[in-house]
């Protein structure tokens, strides 16, 4: 498959995957998703890949979904695109996996490192779940991983405020 919104490069068996949309902070879109999705499901297969980082190009790691995508996505009907993928069920069969924030880790930005096995936050990286300022609920599974990282306390105000915090 080839990919629009991510770039992948291997190096001494770690696949870097790169959400790679610098202008929007790389900002989630539905093809984003599938092509992560289809990225580390071809590490997964292959021998020569050890490990998987996920990091964002530019200054963000991900500003959260880009709602006009997704909008777009269901208004073309793309059956790709809105086909909705098992992230948490992925995560748990993959291969090592280690998040490198750069910056921004929002909404679904940080929804899709809680699943991930290491976490990495970089000088400056941000992480907020703003679900509750958009009036939405969390998905990804983040009700349910954020606790099981952070504790019910820290979980409970990162969801009910939608408070940042710095790494």
């Amino acid at each position: 498959m080839p990919y629009e919104t991510i770039l992948t490069n291997v190096v001494d068996g770690v696949l870097t995957v790169t959400m790679n949309r610098p202008e929007k902070l790389n900002a989630w879109t539905p093809r984003m998703g599938v092509e992560m999705a289809d990225a580390i499901s071809a590490a997964n297969d292959d021998n020569d890949v050890i490990a998987i980082v996920v990091t964002g190009a530019g200054r963000g790691f991900c500003a959260g979904a880009d709602m006009s995508e997704v909008f777009q996505a269901q208004l073309d009907g793309d059956e790709e695109d809105r086909t909705p993928m098992d992230w948490v069920g992925l995560m748990r069969s993959c291969k090592p996996i280690v998040a490198a924030v750069n910056g921004p880790a929002i909404g679904v930005g940080l929804s899709q490192v809680m699943s991930m096995d290491h976490i990495i936050g970089a000088a400056g990286a941000k992480f907020s779940l703003r679900f509750v300022k958009v009036g939405v609920v969390p998905e990804l599974g983040s009700s349910n991983l954020v606790p099981m990282r952070v504790g019910f306390g820290k979980a409970s105000e990162l969801m009910l405020t939608g408070k940042t915090i710095l790494a």
